[in-house]
């Protein structure tokens, strides 16, 4: 037995032997046979230094790059917000000009000028006149008002195609004489925000007939 180990020792010493021989290890391996990366790169004339000079600008122009994105896009942000941040109160303001509106339209076309022959009720007429000349420049200037903030009116015409990007169908009917998906009735004018639809015109739409 003891002859045994004896000889499979020795067979582990000789082994042993031929892998170092043949196959060294890094740390038995000739120093001369050992070349760091940047020995390499300076025996191709690559400078190890010019390397590394430009591995820091290429990170330092991706820095700025991303820096000058990220201005970018906060730019665009306070931009946005400043177009839009009016867009609540401008929705809530559009009820008082609808109301003019309403009360412009509710003057029939004939009472809207001072008559030209003097009758008995002459002066209630020049009275609701004055009235309706004094709702329209209220009308107007509110108007006006509202462009110069970006606010601008959106008027559909009459057999205008449907557009449901633009406009909002509160309901549809056969009309005779019309082509189906188009405009009949218009309820309410809409109104855009800077481009954005703030309210969208609200309209009858034409369908097929049953």
């Amino acid at each position: 037995m003891a002859t045994n180990v004896a000889r499979s020792f020795s067979g582990s010493r000789l082994l042993l032997k031929f892998q170092r021989l043949h196959f060294p290890s890094e740390a038995e391996a000739d120093p001369k046979d050992k070349e760091s990366e940047k020995e390499r790169e300076t025996k191709a004339g690559v400078d190890p230094k010019d390397k590394e000079i430009a591995m820091l600008k290429d990170k330092h122009l991706r820095c700025l790059a991303e820096l000058e994105n990220q201005r970018e896009i906060s730019r665009r942000e306070v931009e946005m917000a400043s177009q839009f941040a009016i867009q609540k109160f401008a929705k809530d303001i559009l009820s008082a000009v609808d109301n003019l509106e309403l009360a412009l339209a509710s003057v029939p076309p004939e009472l809207r000028t001072e008559p030209t022959v003097p009758t008995e009720s002459a002066s209630i007429t020049n009275k609701l006149v004055n009235l309706y000349k004094g709702v329209y420049l209220t009308e107007s200037e509110l108007l006006n008002t509202l462009k110069r903030h970006g606010i601008e009116k959106i008027e559909p015409k009459l057999g205008e195609k449907f557009d449901p990007k633009i406009h909002e169908a509160l309901y549809q009917a056969s009309v005779n004489g019309q082509d189906v998906g188009t405009i009949f009735d218009i309820q309410k004018i809409g109104y855009s925000l800077n481009g954005r639809i703030l309210r969208p015109p609200q309209v009858g739409v034409v369908r097929a007939a049953d």
